[in-house]
């Protein structure tokens, strides 16, 4: 086996110029000719390494070598002179790509006069195919070259790529930055995004959610989609400020009636799911990015690569709800009556939502016994800020109190107050869910019916005026706490 080494290359990667070939047993001994010609410059030392195997495969192998040999040269050959003119400008950048179909024309700028050639500028099409440009002119001094690429490579596929090889005047090869010495020409790739179709993503964009997890992606025209591998950034989920919150890897979807066609490459995948490694269940706004090259579209002779895509979402959220850490009167408590309950939170202050009779339409009353609706006005106490005292206590007060006998069950409806820390556009804080309290009151503190014996009633108050006529006995549980002449008597 024979190798063949620059000790002192122009760069570590180019050192080795042959390596490990077989040489050719004749009748006078081992005989070797290079595949490719190799070139041995002046001020170059080379080194001819020689080893003897067994077998032609020990020696792919490099293993049981029976002897070894090393022989150093020096080159002879004069070293490839570049140009001295080299790429000032060219414009557009391609790093910046192409804007849209029509911003074909690319314009180069040397150092001095060059010479360019139809057959040394083209559009690499791939496959070893090329394209012709539908013009290439120079400036009078032959400094500034414009090319000007056909519609057909605008609107194929997700890059043009524009190959120009130049000369000077002395047929000096212009350095590209591709290619080594007589073959080095430049390469300049134009990414072409607005080729790509849109990407369908599920759920669409702007839908209110209640929390983010997992979404599914297709293609328009229900072209086929994969993992292209090229792309510099993850797909992520943003919050309002673009800050990363959640990362998304990728699985295609593969139906289970296709997974035999899909491992045997008859079925291409029409589907993809992201799902995100952590759900989003704060109320917010975001923003799931889909960055450039990461899906492959369409099949692999016209397959482009996905433009950038933003999905904005809103989402509800799954907040934790504020619960009073005590109430008074106690859930399912007995009192004489009602008139008054307090709600105590656990924050420093507590954020009323509706103040006075305005949240009498978060709270209602209902007889457990009738289940009917106490006809009474409810009402939220304002925070005490001049003392700054119980700034953690909701307090609901009645219109009037409920002394008649019986099971109330309050009912305050969500959202009626929340922790010093709410804040629904920014997804911060928790406000109360729908709360339920059930309490009992004896009576003890209605109307007295002394004296009275059982039978009908009527009654007047102390002003004469007849509150009762002929009713029910069980009926002066409904009077107001008070004096009354019953049946024209005054109980005491």
């Amino acid at each position: 086996m024979i190798s063949v080494y620059d000790l002192n290359p122009t760069s570590p990667d180019m050192a080795c110029l042959n390596s490990n070939e077989p040489m050719m047993k004749g009748e006078e001994g081992f005989t070797w000719a290079p595949f490719f010609a190799i070139e041995m410059y002046e001020g170059h030392e080379y080194e001819i390494r020689l080893a003897a195997y067994p077998t032609e495969a020990d020696g792919w192998q490099g293993i049981n070598a029976i002897g070894e040999a090393k022989l150093t040269v020096k080159g002879a050959t004069k070293a490839f002179q570049y140009s001295p003119v080299t790429l000032v400008s060219v414009t557009p950048d391609p790093s910046e790509g192409f804007a849209s179909e029509d911003d074909n024309v690319v314009k180069a700028t040397f150092s001095a006069p060059v010479d360019i050639t139809a057959e040394g500028a083209f559009v690499n099409m791939g496959y070893g195919m090329t394209l012709p440009l539908d013009s290439i002119g120079a400036s009078e001094d032959k400094t500034e070259w414009t090319f000007v690429i056909p519609q057909t490579a605008m609107t194929t596929g997700n890059a043009v790529m524009l190959s120009v090889a130049a000369k000077d005047a002395d047929g000096l090869v212009v350095q590209g930055n591709t290619g080594f010495e007589v073959d080095s020409y430049f390469e300049w790739s134009y990414a072409t995004p607005f080729n790509a179709p849109d990407l369908i993503v599920t759920p669409n964009n702007e839908e209110m959610q209640q929390t983010l997890k997992e979404f599914t992606v297709a293609v328009e025209g229900g072209l086929p989609i994969g993992l292209a591998y090229a792309a510099m950034e993850d797909i992520v989920v943003w919050d309002m400020f673009q800050a990363t919150v959640a990362t998304g890897t990728v699985e295609l979807v593969i139906p289970e009636d296709k997974q035999a066609d899909y491992e045997m490459g008859v079925y291409d995948p029409v589907e993809a799911k992201i799902t995100l490694d952590q759900e989003i269940t704060t109320a917010g706004r975001y923003t799931l990015h889909i960055p450039e090259n990461y899906f492959m579209l369409g099949t692999l002779q016209t397959a482009v690569m996905n433009k950038n895509t933003n999905i904005r979402y809103s989402v509800e959220g799954v907040a934790t709800p504020l619960v009073p850490t005590e109430v008074v009167p106690a859930d399912k408590s007995t009192v004489s009556r009602l008139e008054t309950v307090t709600l105590t939170m656990d924050c420093d202050v507590v954020t009323l939502l509706a103040i006075g009779e305005d949240a009498d339409a978060f709270i209602t009353v209902t007889n457990k016994d009738t289940n009917e609706e106490v006809d009474i006005v409810a009402s939220v106490d304002d925070l005490d800020w001049e003392n700054w005292t119980n700034m953690n206590q909701v307090v609901i007060r009645f219109s009037e109190p409920i002394t008649a006998k019986g099971t109330y069950v309050l009912t305050i409806a969500p959202e009626l107050f929340a922790d010093d820390q709410w804040d629904p556009m920014f997804g911060t804080g928790s406000a109360n869910a729908e709360l339920t309290y059930e309490f009992t009151v004896d009576g003890s503190d209605a109307v007295a019916a002394v004296g009275v014996d059982e039978g009908k009633v009527t009654v007047y108050s102390l002003n004469g005026v007849k509150v009762l006529d002929n009713a029910d006995r069980d009926a002066l549980k409904t009077l107001k706490k008070g004096i009354y002449i019953v049946n024209g008597r005054r109980p005491w």
